[in-house]
This record gives C-alpha cells, structure tokens and sequence, in this order.
C-alpha cells in the first residue's frame, strides 16, 4: 500500500512541477520536481508519512520477531538474536529520522545535509535489507520435524 501512495505522490509534484515550468518534463531529476514551492511542501509531505508508515512497519517487525522467537524459544539456539533485533529496529529508527530529516532539508536549501541525510538513509535501508534476510534465514534454518507445518513443508 505505501508503494502505491509514494506513486500518487511521485505522479503529482512531477504534474505539478512540469505546469509550473520548475522542470524540464522529459525525465527529471526525483529531488528537482521537490525543489521549489509549491511541489516542495507536497514532497515533504510525502516523505514524512512514508517515514511515519517505515516507523510502524519497523516497531510491527519488532515485535513479531520478539514473539517467535519466544513462542519456539529459539533464544537458547541463537544467542544473538534479541542483540540483532535490537540493533535492526535501532537501525529502522535511525531510516525513519533520516527520511524525515531528507525530506525537511531540501537540496537547494542546504545541500551538505540533504547529501548526507540521503546517504545514511541508502546505507541504512541495505543493512535493514540484510538483516531481514539473515533474520528470515535464520527461521527457515531451525525448522525441525516437531514443529507444526513439517508434513506440510516436506
């Protein structure tokens, strides 16, 4: 659902800048149809909720994982796990800070804190992606025969 909401958005400050002649209108830059008023207020605006839906879907993932690993006490075969859990929802929160702080620091207003914003929230996202791959591989690795779904898997 947000993927569809960010498209709305994109679609619409690209519309509006273009009638505002902001931007050329043959393919720009994502940033440059955010530039200038009004198409500014509407990409903070943006990415602020996507930033507040991440902060949801971050603390929701925490929590479930949280409650798998309780419900198998997987805690005893992986040690690591609350750290790593931790540290990936410290890591979700620091995205949606970072969104919030790209979207409100606009790239012609101070573009040394737009860059660097951006490239900490790209950084961020790829380790969250690791994470999640390593955390679901982790479940996948552990199921054994007495748990329920075995027959189903196998």
């Amino acid at each position: 659902m947000p993927e569809v909401d960010n498209n709305i958005f994109i679609n619409m400050r690209y519309i509006w800048s273009v009638l505002n002649q902001h931007v050329y209108p043959l393919f720009p830059n994502v940033s440059d149809t955010g530039t200038l008023p009004p198409e500014s207020c509407l990409f903070s605006l943006m990415l602020n909720l996507t930033a507040a839906l991440i902060l949801f879907s971050v603390y929701i993932r925490h929590k479930e994982i949280i409650e798998v690993f309780r419900a198998k006490k997987l805690a005893d075969t992986l040690p690591f796990s609350a750290m790593f859990n931790t540290v990936t929802t410290i890591v979700g929160l620091l995205t949606c800070v970072g969104l919030d702080l790209m979207a409100n620091f606009q790239e012609t207003n101070v573009l040394v804190v737009h860059v660097m914003i951006t490239n900490m929230v790209t950084g961020d996202l790829a380790f969250r992606e690791f994470s999640e791959a390593h955390t679901n591989s982790s479940k996948i690795l552990i199921w054994t025969p007495d748990l329920p779904g075995w027959k189903w898997h196998v």
